[in-house]
């Protein structure tokens, strides 16, 4: 007796005959099945409940199960008449089946219409259910699963139609119940047609149209479910679908945000495409706008493909699966995505995740774009278990300001820079990977007001820091007794001091190492070595002066002398040119002055220089 008609069952009035004859003839074990042959039989049949007002009458069944040596493939199942009637609604049916185990073969079909609403009227249903909708059927089916399966039209036949128009339920265990206004499936030899499909599920309004491909093979030979949909619904609330919070004040509500959800098992037996656009989309704290991408279902595991959205200020692009194929107390994730413009703060106080991976987000006011790709598990509430994760990806802020971060108020502290305290945070890019339970930042360039800064080192999810800062400071910051010392060596240097500092500690204390000597020192021998190379570049510049001096010198004498031996050979008297003692003369006078000039402006008596 089926468990809907088990109610009160000693209570019920019957009606109408039955028949049952056949044999069971063998051995049944683990092993074997016996044979059987079993008649059953009823005519004008009815029942009733004491307590409900109308019966379920006009039952005519003919029911034969068949099976001459106890092979299971061997079994026939012939309802060769069915039929029933719920008040003035009448159902009538049959179902022909052979060759269950190997290839089932179907013959079956269905004629009529059932007012789920006045079921209660016949048969007892649970304490707070509630059941609605008129169901239409003509429909029929014949041939072999395999040749459904494989699309071999000309030996699977399918037609006909079932709508429903009205439905609703709800029950104890469903308070917020489902409702559908109508449905409408056509079935052909390809695949039953779901061509309308309209409702409503909590607050959540839908339509959806698609097809399933292999029904009969799914509910009879547990092969997974092929089909497409494709769904449009304006606003779906993800922490209703999981348990979790159903009110919108979650988004800034943190305690609701924390309340405990747990991992979902995606279904083996489900190989079904899902293409959504929905106009809202609420998990956690999190609100998405017009979401719309895909969601492929196959092997326990769920894919996004191109999943766009926009939320949080910005815009989001999600490609991603997330599978309970190996166990669903730590669900697998594999996730990338796309993100231009977000608010940070909105982010941060959306992402639990997001406060570990980036700690600093807390206290920066303005926009980020990210890049990310990101595999690891999640655990059972959730939420990603942090020690497994892994991944790289790149982090840009265009305009953006870092103010209260205790890193930073503490370096500009220890460095007596009040600079520091607030950083204007401009065109910042930079790449980082996630291993082993940290986040590992590639050296990126900051610069506040004239002080130079190159970042880079990692944080962990335990929040610990190990960054350094390699610092380009201005001279004139550094306080009145450092800048005193170095207009002593060099009153007219403009150079910056390099200053490397070391942050540790954890985010919220904050450990500042910062080697102000070290930097000191190196600054003095910088301007040391300037020194040097200075009287280096005037003694080099005197050399190459003095030999172009000499060279030039050389030439004129020669030009006079091979002047002088022409004159002569010719016969020639003096023009008025100087002889060569003259030109000699004139010639050394000129070297030494040359050297002179040279020498004084090396050993010249500016000491200072």
């Amino acid at each position: 007796v089926p468990s809907l008609y088990k109610n009160n069952f000693a209570g019920v009035r019957t009606g109408g005959q039955a028949s049952l004859d056949g044999f069971v003839r063998g051995r049944y074990d683990n092993r074997h099945m016996p044979a059987y042959h079993v008649s059953l039989g009823i005519k004008d049949g009815s029942f009733q409940y004491p307590d409900l007002p109308m019966p379920v009458k006009n039952i005519n069944l003919s029911l034969l199960a068949d099976n001459p040596d106890g092979v299971p493939d061997h079994a026939e199942v012939n309802i060769s008449r069915g039929h029933i009637e719920m008040g003035d609604a009448p159902l009538d049916f049959r179902l022909l089946v052979k060759t269950p185990v190997s290839d089932p073969w179907l013959d079956l079909a269905a004629k009529g219409q059932l007012d789920l609403g006045k079921v209660q009227k016949f048969v007892k249903l649970e304490s707070g259910t509630r059941l609605a909708g008129l169901l239409n059927a003509d429909m029929s089916m014949k041939g072999s699963l395999s040749a459904m399966q494989d699309q071999k039209i000309g030996q699977f036949d399918a037609a006909g139609t079932l709508a429903l128009t009205g439905f609703a339920y709800s029950s104890a265990a469903y308070p917020s119940g489902i409702g559908l206004d109508r449905v409408l499936m056509s079935f052909n030899p390809k695949n039953i047609t779901l061509s309308e499909l309209k409702g409503v599920y909590g607050k959540t309004h839908f339509s959806a149209h698609g097809a399933l491909n292999n029904l009969p093979v799914f509910m009879l030979k547990h092969k997974p479910l092929d089909g497409s949909l494709t769904v449009q619904a304006d606003e779906v609330n993800i922490n209703e679908l999981m348990g979790g919070s159903t009110s919108p004040a979650a988004t800034t509500d943190t305690a609701a945000a924390t309340r405990a959800t747990t991992a979902f098992a995606m279904p083996a037996n489900i190989d079904f495409v899902l293409s959504a656009a929905v106009d809202r989309v609420l998990y956690d704290r999190l609100l998405l706008e017009q979401v719309t991408g895909r969601l492929v279902i196959a092997d326990q595991t769920v894919t996004l493909q191109n999943v766009k959205a926009k939320g949080l200020d910005g815009t989001l692009a999600i490609n991603g699966a997330y599978s309970t194929k190996n166990g669903v107390q730590h669900p697998e994730i594999a996730f990338s995505y796309d993100v231009q413009q977000l608010d940070v703060q909105k982010t941060y106080a959306a992402f639990v995740s997001m406060q570990q991976l980036m700690p600093a987000a807390k206290y920066i006011a303005g926009k980020f774009s990210s890049q990310l790709t990101l595999d690891g598990r999640l655990g059972p509430d959730m939420r990603p278990d942090m020690g497994t994760l892994s991944g790289a990806g790149r982090l840009s802020i265009a305009n953006g300001a870092l103010k209260g971060f205790a890193p930073t108020d503490q370096l500009a502290q220890t460095l007596h820079l009040d600079e520091l305290k607030e950083i204007a945070l401009k065109d910042i890019q930079t790449s980082f990977a996630i291993k082993n339970g940290r986040v590992i930042v590639e050296p990126f360039p900051v610069r506040v007001k004239d002080i130079e800064m190159e970042v880079g080192g990692s944080h962990g999810f335990d929040q610990t820091l190990d960054y350094t800062v390699g610092m380009k400071l201005p001279r004139a910051m550094l306080g009145g007794d450092v800048n005193r010392l170095i207009r002593a060596v060099n009153p007219g240097s403009k150079d910056k001091i390099e200053l490397p500092v070391g942050i540790g500690g954890t985010v919220t204390k904050p450990t500042i190492r910062a080697d102000i000597k070290g930097a000191l020192a190196g600054a003095a021998a910088g301007l040391k070595q300037q020194a040097t190379d200075l009287v280096r570049a005037k003694v080099d510049s005197a050399k190459q002066q003095l030999r172009d001096t000499v060279r030039a010198a050389g030439q004129q004498a020669a030009r006079n002398a091979a002047e002088e031996l022409r004159r002569r050979l010719t016969g020639q008297k003096d023009s008025g040119v100087a002889g060569t003692a003259e030109v000699d003369t004139s010639t050394k006078k000129r070297l030494q002055s040359a050297g002179k000039s040279l020498l004084d402006g090396l050993f010249n008596k500016k000491k200072s220089n």
